[in-house]
């Protein structure tokens, strides 16, 4: 041992050199001259159980202990994080440590392309704070529960909101997932519908029709932040049930764990004490508006000037006037015309 060890408990001084050693240099599953090894966490394991792998040097008896203790534990490993391989955990400690934090697939089964992308995508990525909108309703849901889940938990419920209000929520992971479903009031088949929407996070927005009884379709998947200016997102109202759902994810995969709610709820605590902080905030707000489909003119009514332009489109398979899509201009568009009257 070292002086130390003479003028303090061994305890301390196994303490002092841990934290002096981990992280240290060369491969923690490998004996080699210097102490600690390149992952942080298994490096603080074998040294907990033995100190002399961080006093002296990392030893075969040190390398068998971390194949012992270190299961699973990946970072840093073999292979480059913005390219795909197929051992687990990648080169680069920071970003492999916080990729393998919000999907634990990458760092306990295989560093896919997925992970890759995720890495090209996501590290060294800062933290924000969005600035919400005056104007914005809360969604009021405490942590770690779940009042707008839609089909992801029952009983089925969603959030209700208006065209034209903005909204404020948050995205906290657990199981199950959190995702927001909400349901929109007025506006029909073939509407044109903006969405704008800012998040603190990375975020999945789907448009998912049909029943959790199933089929569910998803016609609209969209991806993007965390953070920057509120960007647009159109689509067409489908035809029956249909709603929209908010969540955290990227294109190749959905979050469910690492986003730990930052509230402190006495009825509803975190599922892990204590909780690890997030690798983003968790903070969204979003405003529906949309633009009739009727509205032939884009004037913002339906009136005589929209029954004008359908009527000189009658008979043809033109796109101007065909309010239900089925390529032609008849009876059907004319009566979907007059139901969508301005009054």
């Amino acid at each position: 041992m070292t002086g130390c060890c003479a003028a303090v408990s061994l305890l301390l001084c196994a303490s002092t050199t841990m934290a002096q050693q981990c992280p240290g240099v060369g491969d923690c599953r490998k004996p080699h001259a210097e102490p600690g090894c390149v992952m942080p966490e298994c490096c603080t394991l074998v040294c907990e159980a033995n100190p002399l792998c961080c006093d002296f040097s990392w030893d075969q008896a040190c390398a068998d202990l971390a194949l012992k203790l270190c299961e699973g534990i990946n970072c840093p490993a073999e292979g480059e994080c913005g390219a795909s391989h197929a051992s687990p955990g990648c080169d680069q400690f920071p970003c492999c440590d916080f990729i393998c934090a919000i999907d634990g697939w990458c760092c306990s089964v295989t560093w896919d392309e997925a992970c890759a992308n995720e890495a090209a995508r996501m590290c060294g990525v800062s933290a924000c704070t969005i600035a919400i909108p005056s104007d914005a309703i809360a969604e009021l849901e405490p942590c770690y529960e779940h009042f707008n889940d839609g089909c992801s938990k029952a009983p089925f419920a969603t959030r209700a909101v208006l065209f034209g209000n903005a909204y404020a929520g948050k995205f906290a992971t657990d199981a199950p997932r959190d995702t927001d479903w909400m349901s929109l009031g007025g506006g029909n088949a073939g509407d044109e519908v903006r969405v704008q929407l800012a998040s603190e996070f990375p975020w999945e927005f789907q448009i998912v029709k049909g029943s959790c009884e199933g089929p569910l379709e998803v016609p609209i998947l969209a991806h993007g932040g965390p953070c920057g200016d509120a960007v647009t997102l159109v689509f067409t109202v489908p035809t029956g049930e249909w709603y929209a759902v908010l969540t955290g994810g990227v294109e190749t995969r959905t979050f469910r764990e690492a986003f730990t709610c930052d509230e402190v709820d006495p009825l509803a605590p975190p599922p892990k004490e204590p909780p690890e902080p997030s690798p983003y905030g968790l903070r969204y707000w979003l405003r529906f508006t949309h633009h009739l489909a009727a509205d032939l003119d884009g004037d913002g009514r339906v009136d005589a000037a929209d029954l004008s332009i359908l009527l000189n489109a009658w008979g043809s398979n033109g796109r101007l006037g065909d309010l239900d899509g089925n390529g032609w201009v008849d009876a059907a568009d004319l009566t979907a015309l007059l139901n969508a009257w301005s009054l």
